[in-house]
């Protein structure tokens, strides 16, 4: 394809032609791939706000649940109210875990560089340990960490932690009451 520029020259005119580099049916293929990667995007980001809003909604039901039976009454026997207590204790930690993993992703995406530090592992774990040692302390389960005092990793202490914290509520969800 060619476009003509004419420009006015002394007595003359002077007709110029510029060349484009690409062949309208090569731009046209490119805007149906670009088209369909941006419909492959939007399908892909479409998928993850359902997912991320069922992933919410789980816990937020489950809470609300207990806390309406709570409300209803249950609140008066002690071994009901402790046991329906610790679900919604583990059913925010997970909400909290979710959000946090949200803002994870919004950090990637946004590509902000996390820096770098040097972590104490024992002080680490020691500070998420206390975090979840009422919910542990409840079911019966003893945490016991045995950790080098001099032990460190280069990384991010936030998500150090909170890989931490999800390890641990785990073991504590899926482990039998009056366990070590």
């Amino acid at each position: 394809m060619a476009i003509l520029c004419s420009i006015a020259t002394g007595g003359g005119v002077a007709i110029l032609y510029f060349y484009l580099k690409k062949s309208v049916g090569v731009m046209e293929q490119q805007l149906l791939e670009m088209e369909e990667e941006n419909q492959r995007v939007e399908n892909i980001r479409r998928n993850f706000v359902a997912n991320v809003t069922h992933e919410l909604n789980t816990p937020l039901t489950s809470i609300s649940g207990f806390i309406e039976t709570l409300q209803e009454g249950a609140a008066e026997d002690p071994e009901t109210r402790t046991k329906f207590l610790d679900i919604i204790a583990i059913e925010t930690a997970r909400l909290q875990r979710l959000i946090e993993d949200l803002l994870v992703l919004s950090e990637i995406e946004n590509k902000r560089e996390s820096t770098l530090e040097t972590i104490n592992i024992k002080y680490s774990v020691d500070k998420t340990v206390d975090l979840v040692l009422p919910i542990a302390e409840k079911r019966g389960i003893q945490i016991l960490v045995d950790v080098d005092d001099a032990l460190t990793i280069e990384g991010n202490e936030d998500r150090f932690i909170q890989m931490m914290m999800n390890l641990i509520e785990n073991a504590i969800k899926y482990s039998n009451e009056i366990g070590r």
